[in-house]
């Protein structure tokens, strides 16, 4: 996850049933939608983030910026590793 980038809106939310019930988000980047599988992911990012949030992660780093309602606030993804 950490070398994986996106910028763009979560446009839906689900388990996904043909993976293992994962955590995954739906992102619209324009161009193309991109599923965020979030396995393992033990710091609550599925649970804090809300359909509509624009989302955007730069690569080489955990920290990913939410924005809703004008307001944005930095989560660091937590894989329960030490980030180097």
């Amino acid at each position: 996850m950490k070398s994986n980038m996106f910028d763009g809106v979560i446009i839906r939310k689900f388990d996904d049933a043909q993976n293992h019930y994962m955590p995954t988000l739906l992102i619209d980047q324009g161009r193309r939608d991109l599923e965020m599988v979030l396995q393992n992911e033990k710091g609550g990012f599925y649970s804090l983030v809300q359909v509509g949030d624009s989302i955007r992660k730069r690569s080489n780093t955990l920290s990913v910026e939410v924005i809703r309602n004008n307001r944005k606030v930095d989560i660091v993804l937590d894989y329960g590793c030490q980030e180097k």
